[in-house]
């Protein structure tokens, strides 16, 4: 019985695989031309009126984030407990037509990372959706990049927004390439975005409401969702819940999860 299982076991995961292989293999024309579907999709959006949404992206981008990208490299360059060394180069963008080329790298890590996962929950037109999300107009990325090799070694990206009705700063991406994983490079990218987070409240607060810090994770990325509890995130009020059934807990696809701001309520 034992032997058959395993035998099931076999069978399914290189099912899985192959659904996998098949699935890329149909839309890895879309991956190799992908800023010009990038392109396609930010059409338009250049040309968007300013709207008090893109006003508080535009002062995250280019005032607050900045600044707390420059206390970090400026205090801890070489730091052992920080992933930051001579060679690295921060990045920091928007979605526009001319940054069509730094969003198809960073989805390009999405699909390295994660892209199985994404084929087995939203199934094979992921990698569409993702674009059209990738380019929505009030996200911010903060890339890392290997100065001399022109290499991407992580990203987040993030924006203002409302989560059931909370104003929030909603993390959409973290991501670190498989060779820079280990070296503190996520925690110092979830470090930034809290610190983001924080100068808001402390200093914009009039300007840009804020209560916490938010994200989704896939129930299945066990491990995902160990080190963001470990950070001060929790299960948010309205997220989707485990179900108990009489033998077994059916969990959702995904979570959504919530840091609250020690200042929000001063």
């Amino acid at each position: 019985m034992i032997y058959r299982a395993n035998k099931k076991i076999e069978f399914l995961v290189k099912v899985s695989r192959l659904r996998f292989f098949v699935v890329n293999l149909l839309f890895y024309p879309m991956l190799d031309d992908l800023e010009r579907w990038i392109t396609i999709s930010l059409e338009g959006r250049d040309a968007e009126l300013q709207s008090d949404f893109t006003a508080k992206r535009d002062l995250i981008a280019n005032e607050i984030l900045p600044d707390v990208v420059d206390s970090m490299v400026n205090t801890a360059p070489g730091a052992p407990s920080t992933s930051i060394d001579s060679g690295t180069k921060f990045k920091i963008f928007t979605p526009r037509k001319e940054n069509a080329h730094s969003i198809a790298q960073a989805i390009r890590l999405i699909d390295r990372g994660l892209g199985e996962l994404y084929i087995k929950v939203n199934g094979p037109h992921w990698l569409e959706n993702k674009v059209e999300e990738a380019t929505e107009s009030g996200l911010i990325y903060l890339a890392v990049e290997d100065e001399a090799l022109g290499e991407l070694r992580g990203f987040i990206s993030f924006m203002h927004d409302l989560d059931n009705s909370l104003p929030v700063l909603y993390l959409y991406e973290i991501h670190v390439a498989e060779q820079y994983r280990n070296l503190k490079l996520g925690s110092d990218l979830l470090t930034i975005y809290h610190t983001v987070g924080e100068r808001i409240v402390r200093d914009w607060k009039s300007s840009i409401p804020l209560v916490a810090t938010s994200l989704t994770v896939f129930s299945e990325n066990t491990r995902a969702l160990s080190w963001y509890k470990k950070q001060g995130y929790e299960i948010a009020d309205h997220s989707p819940k485990d179900r108990q059934l009489r033998n077994l807990t059916r969990r959702p696809q995904y979570y959504i999860l919530i840091r609250w701001l020690q200042r929000a309520t001063e």
